[in-house]
């Protein structure tokens, strides 16, 4: 499980460090698809953005079957901008394999990039995925965060765009044209061209890791001695008639209530450490109490936690 961190001076130089440390840890680097087993990325950088988008293959350099949609983060972000340099976190696993990015930047702000490949529930053919904190839409929405539903949704009506920000949280933009933050492979019932991903209505949406979240992440930390859960993220698959299948979990990762935590503090239990961060920005607004919801760029003590072999 080997972990970096460091500081980055923009994207350009945070790309670089993410090819080289994949490298070091039994990655290829292809043209510009950095790949292992059956997951493949591409990262694209400028000054305002590190672009992700993942494919099924590689051929002379390039992506093969590559998703229609992208994942970002991003300098105008929602809430504060990033400004560098800043606190990076990279995280490579196997079994499955995974890599986690995380950028701490003006102190108390986060945002994520991850690709990899789910431990899969049951026969079906895919499992690869990737997502980041953004989409490709416009920031220029009000989005609010629904602590038991464990998503964001859009308040204002006739906008395509979906921000995301949760690592697998389900997206409830209810226009047409838009494209969650996280994408995967997967062929149940004929999904065409095998990429699924969180956007969409409830009915509609193709998969999400919020439903088990949703009742047991509020009932975390315990009164007794006020330590938090890790909570497995389950991945539902919205199924025909109006039934949802458990398909999966990403590995590696748990939600957390980070109540009593910061961004990188660290969670010891027994041989095992986990390194918890924000979705984005953590607030004290209370989880159990649905009168109150974090808003904006505020995730409440919504956190995750990832595998985490360092100092």
């Amino acid at each position: 499980m080997p972990y970096d961190i460091g500081a980055t001076t923009g994207y350009a130089d945070l790309k670089s460090r993410i090819h080289t440390f994949l490298q070091d840890n039994g990655w290829t680097l292809s043209g510009t698809v950095i790949y292992k087993g059956n997951v493949f990325a591409q990262l694209t950088d400028n000054t305002a953005y590190l672009q992700l988008v993942g494919g099924q293959g590689e051929s002379g350099g390039a992506l093969t079957d590559t998703c229609p949609a992208i994942s970002r983060i991003r300098t105008d972000a929602w809430g504060t901008d990033v400004t560098f340099p800043c606190t990076y976190h990279f995280f490579v696993h196997t079994s499955p394999d995974v890599f986690m990015c995380v950028i701490n930047h003006n102190t108390l702000n986060v945002q994520w990039m991850t690709f990899g490949e789910v431990n899969k529930y049951g026969a079906w053919n895919g499992g690869q995925y990737f997502g980041a904190s953004y989409n490709s839409g416009s920031l220029h929405n009000v989005w609010q965060f629904s602590n038991w539903r464990c998503r964001f949704y859009n308040t204002q009506a006739g906008q395509n765009t979906n921000c995301g920000i949760g690592y697998f949280w389900a997206s409830t933009d209810t226009s047409s044209g838009g494209y969650g933050n996280m994408q995967m492979v997967c062929d149940l019932d004929g999904s065409a061209g095998d990429w699924i991903d969180n956007h969409g209505t409830l009915s509609t949406r193709n998969f999400n890791g919020s439903y088990l979240a949703n009742n047991l992440v509020p009932y975390s930390p315990n009164t007794f001695n006020s330590q938090a859960v890790l909570v497995p993220i389950h991945l539902y698959h919205n199924r025909p008639s109006d039934f949802s299948s458990v398909i999966g979990e990403p590995g590696h990762t748990r939600y957390v209530n980070i109540k009593h935590y910061n961004a990188a503090d660290i969670i010891t239990l027994g041989a095992e450490k986990w390194m918890v961060f924000p979705h984005h920005k953590k607030s004290a607004n209370s989880l159990t109490d649905p009168a109150v919801y974090p808003s904006g760029s505020e995730t409440g003590y919504l956190g995750f936690a990832v595998r985490y072999d360092g100092p």
